[in-house]
């Protein structure tokens, strides 16, 4: 039977997880970036001889637990000890199956409706296609770094993109604060900033490029595909060894773009929301 330990301590959750992380480090992605950086909190479950063998996290404290995969036993664990550390959790986001699995336990223990409300797809590329291989004409404009002067853009398109996707966890204008003076947001430029994307730094060898939007007066004309491309692009050539993203399946775009870009899926997520105003 899974023992579940719990922390708000990164550097005590990286001691104990790091290597169940670390071994499939594109899949685990964004755990390892927030036992890194520390923030929100933080459950493993470890077998009878002392192996982690789940993950589970909630970062932004209030929003919806991140679960890993792993069996159907060790998610019972995982959500017996979430119900009792956070029972107004409001969801959970996992690959399918484990979502799935948890929210039904959840269902049962609380006596709650639960119903799936997303649903995405992890790609990830070792090598990216040529852009002249992509069967996309190539879009004007260029890639470069987001600048303060760019805040206002930013923010109003981080709404944008908020409204679209309805799961970001905190407030837009937060995460453009928090990301823009460290580098990671990026503009595909064309006479002014036409589309943005996010990308983490390499952890484990792998970037993750998130926060992709252009609005809706200037889609269609390829500019996110020229983003992502290039962005890719350049983190392969700076030190990431592979790069993950995810994408919505109610996006059959987006979907076949990554895909003729060199993104290979992964694995299929879930989010379920949890009460009664589901």
């Amino acid at each position: 039977m899974a023992v579940v330990r719990a922390s708000e301590d990164g550097a005590e959750v990286w001691r104990a997880a790091g290597d169940y992380l670390l071994a499939e480090p594109a899949r685990h992605s964004v755990f390892i970036q927030l036992v890194c950086e520390g923030k929100g909190r933080f459950w493993w479950a470890e077998d009878p001889g002392g192996a982690v063998v789940g993950f589970a996290v909630q970062s932004p404290v209030g929003f919806s637990a991140g679960v890993s995969r792993c069996a159907p036993e060790v998610v019972d664990a995982l959500c017996d000890a979430i119900a009792a550390d956070v029972p107004d959790l409001p969801g959970v986001i996992a690959e399918a199956e484990v979502a799935s699995w948890f929210a039904g336990r959840w269902a049962e223990r609380w006596s709650v409706p639960t119903r799936p409300s997303e649903c995405q797809r992890l790609y990830v590329l070792d090598r990216l296609i040529a852009p002249a291989e992509q069967a996309a004409p190539a879009a004007p404009g260029r890639l470069r770094p987001a600048a303060p002067s760019d805040r206002d853009t930013l923010v109003r398109w981080a709404h944008g993109f908020a409204h679209e996707v309805d799961f970001i966890p905190e407030d837009p204008a937060a995460v453009v604060d928090r990301q823009l003076p460290r580098g990671r947001l990026h503009l595909w430029d064309d006479g002014g900033p036409v589309s943005m994307a996010s990308a983490t730094p390499p952890r484990a060898g792998v970037s993750r490029i998130g926060f992709v939007y252009t609005p809706p007066d200037r889609r269609r004309r390829g500019y996110a595909t020229a983003l992502v491309s290039a962005l890719t692009e350049q983190l392969l050539a700076t030190g990431a060894e592979r790069c993950a993203l995810y994408a919505q399946l109610h996006n059959p775009t987006s979907n076949a773009i990554y895909r003729r870009m060199g993104y290979q899926p992964m694995a299929d997520i879930l989010m379920f929301r949890f009460g009664r105003d589901t």
